[in-house]
């Protein structure tokens, strides 16, 4: 039980350096099988890095990966099927996995839809920022 416990804090106290960084550093990891998808993941990458919270990063280091899939839809150019998981890499730990999401996209779209799976992973680093001061207030860190 005690082994847990000092994991858990461990991991706590990792994601806590991770979360208290200037910029959030994000890791994509592009997964995609069509035009639409590469498209969509540029612009989720050009979102990022006009990010004031948010940072690219391919460095071994506490991040946020965002795993990208696409599959053209019924061999369609102009449409694509999209999954993104977000996964929390602390340090030298095990990934965790955080949430997901489905979605499908057309090319006349694409800009929209970076902009929300952007404002949606800010929006999930703002959670975990929050859950952690919680936690870090309730046990008096």
């Amino acid at each position: 039980m005690k082994i847990k416990y000092l994991f858990f804090l461990f991991i706590i106290f990792t994601l806590n350096i991770l979360a208290q960084s200037e910029k959030f550093a994000i890791e994509i990891i592009d997964n995609t099988s069509d035009n639409v998808g590469e498209s969509l993941v540029y612009q989720i990458k050009e979102k990022i890095r006009e990010s004031n919270s948010l940072r690219l990063t391919l460095k071994d280091e506490g991040r946020m990966q965002i795993e990208i899939k696409t599959l053209s839809y019924e061999k369609s150019q102009v449409l694509t099927i999209y999954t993104v998981i977000w996964i929390l890499k602390p340090v030298g730990q095990l990934p965790i996995y955080y949430e997901s999401t489905l979605g499908y996209v057309g090319i006349d779209r694409i800009n929209n839809v970076a902009i929300s799976l952007v404002a949606q992973t800010d929006r999930l680093i703002e959670e975990l920022k929050k859950t952690l001061n919680e936690i870090n207030s309730n046990s008096g860190g």
